[in-house]
């Protein structure tokens, strides 16, 4: 159980540096409210 609570942010971590994670990031740029990135 404390293993998947380390592999939850590791995994989070590598979706922010993957092109998707990017690409997220981009999109609200020109939008206020959106503040999960």
């Amino acid at each position: 159980m404390f293993a998947l609570l380390l592999l939850i942010p590791a995994a989070a971590y590598l979706l922010w540096r993957s092109p998707l994670g990017q690409v997220l990031r981009s999109l609200p740029n020109n939008n206020d409210d959106f503040v999960l990135f």
